[in-house]
């Protein structure tokens, strides 16, 4: 696998359903090494803090211990934006699922070959 060249980012908060398809999905269906940033927004849901922790598909978790719903979303992207190492970003809700393999070389080969996307 070659060094990472996109960081999925995903904001979540007591969704561990949705987000542990979301990620399960990625792992099955990524083909190069990505970086993935999930920030969670202190959830109180049962298990979910347990699973974050012992996942180790994520490259790195932030879990904030304090709700501040009118803000938190917008900060945790910031945050996301701004931990974020490598050359492409992309930004997931936590309530969506991979299919298609391959996905990655393919998306990063359209944005690599037409600089007008980018």
């Amino acid at each position: 696998m070659n060094k990472a060249k996109l960081t999925v980012g995903i904001v979540s908060c007591n969704r561990k359903y949705y987000l542990k398809s979301l990620i399960e999905s990625l792992k099955q269906t990524v083909d190069q090494d990505i970086e993935l940033i999930v920030i969670d927004n202190a959830s109180t849901e049962i298990g979910l803090r347990d699973y974050l922790i012992k996942e180790k598909f994520i490259s790195r978790l932030i879990m904030n211990k304090v709700r501040k719903p009118k803000t938190e979303h917008m900060t945790a992207l910031n945050q996301i934006v701004k931990e974020a190492k490598t050359e492409y970003l992309l930004i997931l809700s936590d309530d969506i699922q991979f299919i298609r393999k391959n996905w990655i070389t393919d998306s990063l080969f359209i944005l690599e070959k037409y600089d007008e996307i980018n």
